[in-house]
C-alpha cells in the first residue's frame, strides 16, 4: 500500500514537471494590449438645459443655462459648454454672465468661467453695463466676482479698462486694481442724466 502511494506520488510529480517543461518549450509571442486613454467617466449629461434656484422667500436667486452639461464624479466637478449664469440681486435688474465654458466644482459655491467672458446688466435708466474679460470666478451665494485678467467695462458714460477686478454684483460695485484707464463721454453722460 505504501509502495502504491509512493509510486502514484512520483508519477504525479513527473506529470507536473513534464507539463511545466512542455509549456516552457512552446514559445508564443507576448500579447501586448496598446495603452488607450480612458474617456472621462460621466454620471450626468444634459443638453440645452436650464437650472433655476430660489431663495427661502421663493424668489429666483440664480439660473444657469447651457448648451451642454457633463458631470465627472471622479473629478468632482461639472463642466458647462456655452454657459449663461443669471444672478438676481435683491434690488435692480439681474446680471447675466456668458462664457465659452464653465467649471462648477462639487460642494463649492464657485463658478469658474473661461473664454470670452461677458457680464451685462440693463440699468433702470435703460442703458446697459457690459464687462469683457477672459476668465472670471464667481462666488454665487455672495454674488461676487473676481479675475486677474484685463477687464473692459463699457457703460453709458464711457469705458474703463484695467487689470484685475473684484466686484460685488449684489451692490453693483467694481474695483479695478491696476493699470486703470478710462474714457468718459460727457455728452452721453449729460443726456443720460437729462441735462441739456
Amino acid at each position: 500500500m505504501l509502495a502504491n502511494t509512493v509510486r502514484n506520488g512520483v508519477a504525479l510529480v513527473a506529470v507536473a514537471v513534464l507539463t511545466w517543461w512542455g509549456v516552457n518549450q512552446v514559445k508564443q509571442p507576448a500579447v501586448r494590449i496598446p495603452a488607450v486613454a480612458m474617456p472621462p467617466h460621466y454620471d450626468l449629461y444634459a443638453r440645452n438645459f436650464v437650472v433655476t434656484t430660489f431663495d427661502p422667500q421663493g424668489r429666483r436667486a440664480r439660473s444657469l443655462r447651457g448648451e451642454r452639461l457633463t458631470h465627472q464624479p471622479l473629478a468632482e466637478q461639472a463642466e458647462v459648454r456655452s454657459p449663461a449664469l443669471t444672478l438676481f440681486p435683491s434690488a435692480g435688474e439681474p446680471w447675466v454672465v456668458r462664457a465659452a465654458t464653465a467649471v462648477v466644482p462639487d460642494r463649492q459655491d464657485t463658478v469658474d468661467l473661461q473664454g470670452n467672458v461677458v457680464i451685462e446688466r440693463v440699468l433702470d435708466s435703460g442703458g446697459k453695463i457690459e464687462m469683457f474679460t477672459r476668465n472670471l470666478q464667481i462666488r454665487v451665494q455672495r454674488q461676487t466676482a473676481e479675475t486677474r485678467e484685463r477687464v473692459t467695462i463699457v457703460h453709458p458714460q464711457g469705458m474703463i479698462n484695467g487689470l484685475e477686478m473684484s466686484a460685488d454684483l449684489a451692490a453693483g460695485r467694481f474695483h479695478l486694481h491696476r493699470d486703470v484707464h478710462s474714457v468718459l463721454d460727457p455728452p452721453r453722460r449729460a443726456a443720460a442724466e437729462g441735462v441739456q
